[in-house]
């Protein structure tokens, strides 16, 4: 990730626009570590600084995900600037262009622009996108949903829809517990989960759980499937009691089928002579329409070190959310920012509560509108009101 690495400096007096961005606030160090609000257009993130052997590291802060890459470059240049500081170290020389793809989405495409009167197919965790690309291609009447968190596999796949001229599929890096809660219900065909990560020592990290089943049998149209296609005869007994667990299932199990498109670790599996085993999970209910109406903002106002030291230290944890602070930011005046966690286990987000000039607010933006993060949110209300009995 491109940083800088350089002098002390003296705070700089806030906030200045330096042409393209608005550098908004600074907080002083907490345990090494400070933060800059930045502004650029609709964009606001945060770089990070990093006290290191008398010097000043100064980086992307990942919570706030930076959109384009020769923003979040000149952001960081801009700021040595800034600063005056003397550069020891950098990597932010600016690419010809930041790189933009149509077929790329965040969440808030899902929530505002995507078209589900089209049918739709999502697939989790796609690897080198063989599957995904050959559905889109020979269904092209279908929007096809691409969940990856590897980067440079998206990548791949994004760069193949430009080069073949797919606009039938849409790439997304996002966990997919959180982002089939932000569909509508009954609105999906076919989910497909092709050879995800074992875990066998860590079951809990599991992409197949009762959580996820349960949210795609509510996305899942009646007669929509979820299909799990895996080489790990344990993650084939494991989710198939996890699938018969549901109130009414019907299911069907298959050993050794092989599809007309398969990975290049499926080939190499195949040479192997490793079994493969395909659960595919019929969904026969009709689920009540989903609503996403929300309201994520704040009433009252404390002063945000009161707020971080009754939060600070304390993780709490419920059978449907969680809450857990994790940095401070001190802006001084009674303002800062404080890195939290909320929502549900296994799936929390991670954001900042912003308190400044006498309100509190989400930063950049707010928490995603899953039942989870709702109850954090008036969990959190009712601690700053003083209201919460814990």
């Amino acid at each position: 990730m491109p940083h800088a690495l350089i002098a002390p400096f003296e705070t700089p007096s806030l906030p200045v626009t330096t042409g393209e961005e608005t550098f908004e606030f600074i907080s002083t160090p907490f345990k090494g570590n400070g933060v800059v609000g930045v502004r650029h257009e609709a964009n606001r993130f945060l770089l990070k600084y990093v006290e290191r052997d008398g010097k000043i590291l100064v980086k992307a802060d990942k919570t706030t995900r930076i959109p384009k890459l020769n923003m979040l470059k000149k952001a960081i240049i801009h700021f040595c600037e800034l600063t005056g500081s003397e550069v020891f170290q950098t990597n932010t020389a600016l690419n010809k262009k930041d790189r933009e793809y149509a077929n790329y989405k965040d969440l808030d495409f899902f929530l505002d622009g995507c078209d589900y009167a089209k049918p739709i197919w999502v697939e989790v965790g796609f690897g080198s996108g063989r599957h995904l690309l050959h559905n889109a291609k020979t269904n092209p009447d279908v929007i096809h949903i691409g969940l990856e968190i590897h980067k440079p596999s998206a990548e791949q796949v994004l760069k193949q829809c430009e080069l073949q001229g797919i606009d039938n599929l849409y790439v997304v890096d996002f966990d997919a517990r959180i982002f089939l809660e932000i569909l509508p219900a009954n609105s999906v065909q076919k989910i497909f989960v092709h050879f995800p990560v074992p875990w066998d020592k860590a079951p809990h990290r599991r992409v197949i759980s009762k959580g996820f089943v349960d949210e795609a049998i509510t996305v899942l149209e009646p007669g929509g499937t979820l299909e799990l296609r895996t080489d790990s005869e344990n993650y084939m007994v494991y989710s198939y009691g996890v699938f018969m667990d549901l109130a009414s299932a019907e299911l069907m199990v298959r050993k050794n089928h092989f599809l007309d498109v398969s990975s290049k670790y499926e080939d190499r599996w195949k040479k192997m002579n490793k079994n493969f085993y395909d659960l595919t999970l019929t969904n026969t209910l009709q689920s009540e329409p989903r609503t996403f109406e929300h309201d994520f903002s704040f009433e009252g106002f404390v002063p945000f070190e009161t707020f971080a030291d009754e939060l600070s230290g304390k993780a709490i944890v419920e059978s449907d959310y969680l809450i857990g602070a994790k940095e401070r930011y001190p802006l001084g005046n009674g303002e800062g920012l404080l890195k939290i966690t909320m929502g549900a286990f296994g799936t929390p987000q991670s954001l900042y509560l912003m308190f400044q000039n006498h309100t509190v607010s989400y930063y950049p933006k707010t928490p995603y509108p899953t039942g989870a993060s709702l109850r954090a949110h008036s969990r959190l209300q009712a601690m700053l009101h003083g209201t919460d009995n814990g």
